[in-house]
């Protein structure tokens, strides 16, 4: 007899860990489906945010543009382009002294 309620023991033991296992075994596979879910929610923002940093680098560099800023610093802004490039500026020893002197007296 108690050989026969051992083994009932045993079984019913074993048909538990069996339930456990299966129950642990769903729960750890629905974790990993709802986190490759989360990933590729993820994935699809994180395109989404970089087609719109292209998009706005696109439209910096359609507004910074040489022929859209050239017109509007001389329409509106009434500047003057130079038309000689300008590969040195010349500056006299006077306006030098000037400048040393006004920047000797402010940080004194």
């Amino acid at each position: 007899m108690k050989k026969n309620s051992l083994n009932i023991k045993h079984l019913f033991l074993g048909l538990i860990m069996l339930a456990a296992f299966f129950l642990l075994n769903a729960f750890v596979r629905k974790e990993i489906k709802n986190l490759n879910n989360d990933i590729a929610k993820a994935e699809q923002e994180l395109k989404v945010r970089n087609q719109t940093i292209e998009d706005l680098v696109v439209a910096v560099q359609v507004e910074s543009r040489e022929d859209r800023i050239v017109p509007l610093a001389e329409e509106k802004l009434g500047l003057v382009r130079s038309r000689s490039n300008f590969d040195s500026i010349r500056v006299s020893k006077q306006q030098i002294e000037q400048i040393k002197n006004i920047i000797k007296a402010k940080y004194e």
